[in-house]
């Protein structure tokens, strides 16, 4: 198989390797391409590195330094639509709604039907979901739920193995709990947490357990917020250990809503 070489702190990473690229999201400051095969394009090379970047940056809360190159991207290539999902998602993270309902309504225009099934479909539908739940889009949320399905049991790998998004069913989880079934959402994240826990794919871990940890603080029910800060342990760990910092401060916001409710559960049953 061909290989790309991302070099981050001066030590190569190769980018076909699923968990590899996975799991060495945190600490890189620096990123630099190498092809050392010369079957792969620079246009390939530069469309794979540019994903392998996004989700270096998605890891560390970085993505304002994406969006303009995103963009650029996004234009230079229509025909990729993981782009403008990403931007979209870009605008999510960013907290910016304005451009992220944007992108996702020129991505949903024809409710998703027409994007390429190719390759990159799974991974351009999960991304699109993170938008749409940040969007309260509840009719596309059922649709997406609906063509994400059939995948609950498959890992999303993109950009022909360029980076993994981990489990299927975190991303049906969001949806689901987006449309308010929160017991389908809670056997969607644990089956998620199960699969990516196997793949080694500790990002992907961590972004889980900050979902299923949001989903059982909305709810709000008995136990719930004792769950909820067992989970949220679990999560910064693994957040700060790969320098995430982004998830650091929303495990951190989370955590003081958790023990906000648990203190008014105790006073309520006492």
């Amino acid at each position: 198989m061909p290989k790309l070489t991302v070099v981050m702190d001066r030590k190569p990473v190769r980018v076909f390797d699923v968990n590899s690229s996975v799991v060495n999201i945190g600490r890189a400051k620096d990123m630099q391409l190498m092809i050392d095969d010369a079957s792969v394009s620079r246009r390939q090379a530069q469309i794979r590195f540019g994903a392998q970047r996004f989700l270096h940056h998605w890891g560390r809360g970085l993505l304002d330094e994406m969006e303009v190159q995103a963009r650029e991207v996004a234009d230079r290539y229509p025909w990729l639509p993981g782009w403008r999902t990403g931007l979209a998602m870009i605008y999510t993270e960013l907290e910016r709604p304005v451009e992220a309902r944007a992108y996702f309504e020129e991505l949903a225009a024809a409710d998703f039907a027409d994007m390429p099934r190719d390759g990159n479909w799974l991974g351009s539908i999960a991304m699109a979901s993170l938008a749409c739940a940040y969007l309260r889009d509840f009719r596309r949320a059922a649709l997406l739920y609906d063509l994400l399905e059939p995948y609950e049991q498959r890992c999303i790998v993109v950009h022909a193995g360029g980076f993994s998004l981990g489990s299927a069913a975190t991303f049906l989880g969001i949806l689901a709990g987006t449309l308010g079934r929160f017991e389908e959402a809670v056997r969607l994240f644990e089956t998620a947490m199960a699969a990516n826990a196997a793949l080694g794919a500790r990002p992907m871990t961590v972004m889980t357990l900050i979902h299923h940890a949001a989903l059982l603080t909305s709810r709000n029910g008995p136990g719930d917020a004792s769950t909820v800060i067992h989970l949220l342990r679990r999560a910064l760990d693994m957040a700060r250990d790969m320098d995430m910092q982004r998830a650091v401060t929303v495990i951190e916001d989370l955590q003081r809503r958790a023990e906000l409710l648990r203190r008014v559960a105790g006073s309520a049953a006492g």
